[in-house]
């Protein structure tokens, strides 16, 4: 069962092995990346900070779907992917999630109008299309918490505020 899908452009790192892994009581991590996916250095990079006993898979973003059906439906599974165009994807594409989390998101270079959630979360425009679409046409629970301790932002009340 996939318990939340995270918004975090550092995908595993030492909050998701720390916090959340213990705060959603996950078994199986799913980082979704195509670059990370396709360069094995990266790769292990990736899965090496994964405690034992967790399950840690990393794979492209067609892949995604029957990475995460071939789980057992006993895991408790957290997606980890860099933006949130990708949590779009994946949730057109039929997985399901009751939250989607976002995360450290950093500022990016461009021409593009970009919106400071936190100090360290930061969406753009085409970021906000996104996420009304998730909720608008899928229901999804969208939320900016940088951990779990952390304050929680609802998109429903962060949009409103947007300038």
């Amino acid at each position: 069962m996939v318990k939340l899908i995270r918004v975090d452009d550092r995908l595993i790192h030492g909050q998701i092995i720390t916090k959340w892994i213990r705060y959603c009581d996950i078994t199986a991590i799913v980082a979704v990346d195509d670059e990370t996916a396709k360069n094995p250095v990266l790769k292990s990079i990736a899965t090496m900070a994964v405690p034992r006993g967790i399950n840690c898979y990393v794979c492209k973003t067609e892949e995604a779907k029957n990475v995460i059906d071939s789980i057992e439906n006993k895991e408790n599974v957290m997606i980890v992917v860099r933006f949130p165009k990708i949590a779009c994807e994946l949730i057109e594409l039929g997985i399901e999630t009751p939250r989607l989390n976002i995360g450290n998101v950093s500022k990016k270079a461009g021409d593009q109008k970009v919106y400071e959630i936190t100090h360290n979360i930061f969406i753009t425009e085409e970021d906000v299309n996104y996420l009304n679409k998730l909720e608008e046409n899928k229901g999804v629970n969208i939320d900016f918490q940088l951990l779990p301790e952390t304050p929680i932002y609802l998109w429903s009340k962060v949009k409103s505020n947007l300038k």
